[in-house]
């Protein structure tokens, strides 16, 4: 099997996973010494979860399917043997990484996946109970709980994955198909207050939906910018808090959207009054003004000062 770098990446992050659930070579050396007592019953094993999940009328849908009785036994027979022969090669976890994803790609609802490894580890766990000597049965149980954990890790990281992927492709989609028509009504509307007279009602009516139209193109550019942070897995990185609250207040400071810009021009307005009236030259310098805040940083009123 011929593997890209993505590849090889997805399967260092799943070796990562599995040494934090504490599987490794010393788990996988017990498992080794009586593999042969599950292996022998995989057929078993596999007609038990055939009937099981035959008996739920949520999957009994998807088994009464000529084609998939035919062979599901046969599956999941290769898949428990898998289990025990691969020793979770990067073959193993790779393929064992396509199956949730093609679980994903059926619709099968991944609650049940995790029923299926809950049924797995109790049979598995039966056949300890009866088959290996009672001093080695603990051990043996907690190296396979530990390899149960890590198979449905492995299914649920492609589960994430795949349906992350999804949202993120629909997202996208649908960002995509409303500003198209977006741009085309914002510029036949640019072109209508290019030939109305400024003071028409006319030209109100259509700056006001030129505004509209900037807002919701805003908005389909913050999604599109939201579904990319999921595009690639997070990195951790040292940032100064200083640094993250001066760049949050400079995009903050530097935005122009229609809200703010009014808020702007009615403080300049407020602060540009004292002046007017002659009462002072520089707004900062009126006690009672909040530019004396917003400019300067300095306290807003007369400071009373206290009788002797």
């Amino acid at each position: 099997m011929v593997y890209n770098d993505n590849d090889h990446e997805l399967t260092r992050e799943l070796y990562t996973f599995q040494q934090r659930i504490g599987f490794g070579q010393r788990e996988l050396s017990i498992i080794e010494q009586y593999k042969h007592i599950f292996i022998d019953r995989k057929d078993e094993l596999a007609e038990i979860f055939f009937d099981y999940f035959y008996n739920l009328p949520e999957t009994r849908l998807l088994l009464e399917n000529d084609h998939v009785q035919k062979n599901i036994r046969t599956i999941w027979a290769t898949w428990i043997e898998n289990m025990f022969i691969k020793k979770f090669d990067e073959e193993f976890l790779y393929k064992h990484w396509n199956s949730g994803i093609r679980h994903v790609q059926i619709k099968v609802d991944h609650r049940f996946i995790m029923l299926g490894y809950s049924k797995l580890r109790q049979l598995l766990q039966d056949i300890i109970s009866m088959n290996v000597p009672e001093y080695n049965q603990f051990q043996l149980s907690l190296c396979i709980d530990k390899m149960i954990d890590f198979c449905l890790l492995i299914e649920t990281h492609a589960f994430l994955n795949r349906t992350t992927q999804c949202d993120i492709e629909v997202i996208n989609g649908i960002a995509h198909q409303i500003r198209n028509p977006l741009t085309i009504i914002g510029g036949n509307i640019l072109r209508l207050i290019k030939t109305s007279d400024i003071d028409s009602h006319n030209y109100q009516s259509y700056s006001r939906m030129l505004s509209e139209i900037k807002r919701m193109d805003a908005m389909v550019t913050d999604v599109a910018e939201y579904s990319d942070m999921f595009r690639k897995p997070p990195r951790i990185s040292n940032v100064l808090l200083k640094d993250l609250l001066n760049e949050a207040l400079t995009n903050i400071t530097n935005t122009s959207t229609p809200q703010i810009m009014k808020v702007r021009q009615k403080l300049e307005y407020m602060h540009s009054n004292p002046v007017k009236a002659g009462l002072v030259s520089n707004p900062v310098d009126w006690p009672f003004s909040s530019a004396r805040w917003y400019l300067a940083g300095r306290p807003v009123g007369v400071e009373s000062t206290p009788a002797v």
